[in-house]
């Protein structure tokens, strides 16, 4: 046991590469890891600009809530239920690796 986490966590050999892709893997410049959007640069653009989008159309729909009648108290449970939780959904985990762009304000 002890030589296989010798070996987990020793350099890799420098004669073993992957250089060439396998042949039946795409490679992909981003993903979604457990809602979270991650480019292959680190960057979290993508993220933030999809967290905004739904966080726009989530206030829209408390604007329609509003207009039919939402009490004060209970659109503030919707919005901090829809939008406070989507903003700060893993915000520890991706806000260190914001952009200068994105990290103006």
């Amino acid at each position: 046991m002890l030589r296989k986490l010798k070996s987990l966590f020793s350099p890799p050999n420098p004669r073993f590469s992957l250089s060439d892709p396998l042949p039946h893997i795409e490679r992909v410049n981003g993903l979604k890891l457990l809602g979270v959007f991650l480019n292959a640069n680190f960057k979290f653009d993508e993220h933030v600009n999809k967290t905004l989008c739904l966080c726009s159309q989530r206030m829209y729909l408390l604007k329609r809530l509003k207009s039919q009648g939402l009490g004060i108290k209970q659109l503030h449970i919707v919005f901090t239920a829809l939008i406070v939780s989507c903003v700060f959904y893993a915000l520890p985990a991706w806000s260190g690796f914001l952009s200068s762009d994105l990290n103006k304000n």
